[in-house]
């Protein structure tokens, strides 16, 4: 049974329990299970996130000496866009997209505290070009929702390609 952080159950759209299990951390159940549990460590993930922005705001250290913006952006480029990403590469696509694009929302709001202005007013291509590699004269911010299927699939093919191989042997 699914429970919020009180322990209590969290009601499905019909005011029943919603019932499933988890495995490793992931979900198993039927869609509206999978969804509601998604939605939990989506929370958890954001929060998050927002305490980062609150934390490291550049705003609040004026001081050239601390370099609020770059700590930002590094963790931002190495750590936070990938938090979601064991529930993408677990879970399948159909169920992970709502998840996954309030992730991006939420590094959206720390890509913009990290440059200073509301990206939102930029044109189709800069924002397209925030998506390129840095070797390509990008930022490397790749998209949650435009991952989940290759993430998926690659850990799909990855754990059936071992068992193969295992198996083999």
């Amino acid at each position: 049974m699914l429970k919020d952080s009180a322990g209590a159950a969290v009601p499905g759209d019909d005011g029943q329990p919603l019932y499933g299990i988890t495995g490793c951390n992931v979900p198993v159940g039927s869609r509206r299970f999978v969804e509601r549990y998604l939605e939990q460590k989506k929370t958890k993930i954001v929060k998050g996130l927002d305490k980062a922005v609150s934390l490291l705001d550049p705003c609040r250290w004026p001081h050239p000496e601390i370099p609020t913006r770059q700590m930002i952006w590094v963790l931002t480029l190495v750590c936070f866009q990938n938090m979601g990403d064991y529930w993408l590469r677990h879970i399948l696509p159909d169920y992970t997209e709502q998840f996954a694009r309030d992730i991006d929302d939420g590094i959206r709001s720390l890509f913009q505290t990290c440059v200073g202005c509301d990206i939102t007013r930029w044109s189709d291509f800069a924002k397209e070009r925030i998506r390129l590699p840095i070797c390509f004269k990008g930022c490397r911010l790749q998209e949650a929702v435009d991952r989940r299927h290759g993430k998926f699939g690659h850990c799909w093919i990855g754990r059936t390609a071992t068992t193969v191989v295992w198996r083999g042997n």
